[in-house]
């Protein structure tokens, strides 16, 4: 069975001087299985005993020599062909190093910062994205201890020379065991992120970014790992919070915005959704993926406030979305929220406001059902005016419908009742029978038709609608009534 071994355990046996207590063991436990935490307590045993004799006689450049010197003879560390600006850790997080006698820049790091620790030497580090220098002053000068090669450097004329590290980008700064225990974690979760267990990357990244959230690189893994695993807030939060501008992050964050406001639609929150498209188009303008999300959410969302008589915001939910792209969804939507607030107008018999909107739906789409709601409108507002005896303004709203549609059997029975009323019952006539032939073959035409001849006059006209009424009729109140008016002109 393969074993595990994580050598940082070592501060676990100096117990007299435990300064540093982070709980390395779980972390490794969560990364492989096959941990085995009792052979590595006796491993860490066995090297503190064997260091503890022989550091109390030394001096602090002599103590860090040693225990540098320790680490790799002891336990055989190679680190000769590691370039110093390689990814740490080159051989992926702390396994195997105890038994299997290989080398690991984290290893080392982590060993020789939990012995200097316990041991109360002041240590910090300079950390370069995915590598750490752990480093400590003697005599009023800074040393190095690369973690790559495991040699002690002075400070200032190494580092100079390095062509991968500029002066003024490293900082002198302390590094807590909170701090190391996250670049500790970090590396962990590099590993682990091969094998795509983001879950549990995300689990450990998350706590290891409070403790050390400063470096970009481990921000980076932090919101790859909530992208990964669905928490597309903390991504986005994280990755905006970087502050590069380079097409990378903003392609990450464009991502994460536009996977969030899709989280947030199917929540059912629209608004938020939009707000995180928009969001995301800052990031990268024109992305077609937030232009035709932003499309239909505010679909969706201008329905929703449509039905629960929100019209103007649902209005201008949909022009903030034709501004990106015109498209047949949002017409079909603008003719929805049309005719739903029209309607609403309509039921309460404010026929002109009713009109008003209908009409912007015009062009939209299914004008043939926009016609028919102001043909509607039209009617119903004239037959109101005409049962307060405004016939002439009735006349002239009936006349308004035609300019909508042409031959419309509303409009025409409309204008007969309005000629009936004033006694224009020849005209009236005409009109119940334009009426007819426009499709409206309800027997109430036929029988005002026959009415209007009748009263004017013209007898034989009357008989030959009424007649041709009956024939079609189904309905028995109006046969009698017709029926009435034949046998009075025998």
């Amino acid at each position: 069975m393969k074993i595990i071994i994580i050598i940082i355990l070592l501060l676990t046996g100096f117990v007299s001087c435990a300064s540093v207590n982070i709980d390395f063991p779980e972390i490794d436990y969560i990364a492989d299985s096959n941990y085995n935490i009792k052979q590595t307590y006796a491993k860490v045993d066995s090297i503190s005993e064997a260091i503890k004799p022989k550091i109390a006689e030394l001096n602090k450049m002599e103590q860090i020599k040693y225990i540098s010197s320790f680490i790799h003879d002891s336990l055989q560390f190679s680190y000769i062909d590691v370039p110093f600006d390689s990814i740490a850790p080159y051989y992926g997080f702390l396994s195997e190093i105890i038994s299997a006698r290989e080398g690991n820049c984290m290893g080392f790091s982590s060993l020789y910062f939990a012995i200097c620790s316990n041991l109360g030497i002041d240590v910090y580090a300079m950390t370069y994205p995915k590598h750490i220098l752990l480093t400590f002053d003697y005599n009023l000068k800074d040393y190095y201890i690369e973690t790559t090669s495991g040699f002690i450097h002075g400070s200032t004329e190494y580092m100079n020379d390095l062509d991968t590290i500029k002066p003024g980008k490293w900082d002198k700064k302390p590094l807590n065991s909170k701090q190391f225990h996250a670049l500790y974690v970090y590396n962990v979760c590099l590993e682990i992120s091969k094998r795509d267990d983001y879950d549990i990357v995300f689990k450990l990244m998350k706590d290891a970014f409070m403790d050390y959230s400063e470096p970009d690189y481990m921000a980076d893994l932090y919101a790859f790992s909530a992208f990964r695993t669905g928490h597309y807030e903390t991504a986005a939060l994280v990755y905006a919070d970087i502050g590069k501008d380079d097409r990378f992050y903003s392609m990450n964050i464009n991502a994460s915005y536009i996977s969030w406001g899709n989280q947030l639609a199917e929540k059912g929150d629209f608004q938020g959704a939009l707000d995180k498209y928009y969001l995301g188009l800052d990031k990268i303008s024109g992305d077609k993926i937030a232009i035709d999300n932003i499309i239909a959410v505010s679909n969706n969302y201008a329905v929703e406030l449509a039905k629960s008589g929100d019209y103007i915001k649902a209005e201008g939910v949909l022009h903030n979305a034709e501004t990106f792209q015109h498209d047949k969804l949002i017409d079909n939507a603008f003719v929805f929220l049309y005719n739903t607030w029209g309607n609403d107008y309509f039921s309460h018999n404010n026929f002109n406001k009713a009109i008003s909107v209908y009409v912007k739906a015009l062009g939209k789409g299914n004008d043939l059902l926009i016609n028919d709601n102001i043909e509607a409108a039209y009617y119903n507002w004239g037959i109101m005016l005409l049962e307060s005896d405004d016939t002439d303004t009735a006349e002239k709203i009936f006349k308004k419908i035609f300019k909508y549609k042409s031959n419309s059997a509303f409009a025409n029975n409309g204008l007969g009742s309005a000629s009936f009323s004033r006694g224009d019952y020849k005209n009236a006539g005409k009109y119940f029978e334009k009426s007819i032939e426009a499709g409206d073959n309800r027997m109430e035409n036929y029988y005002s038709a026959g009415i209007s001849y009748y009263n004017d006059g013209d007898y034989k006209k009357a008989k030959e609608i009424l007649n041709k009424g009956l024939s079609l009729s189904e309905d028995r109140e109006y046969e009698e009534k017709i029926q009435d008016i034949l046998n009075m002109m025998k």
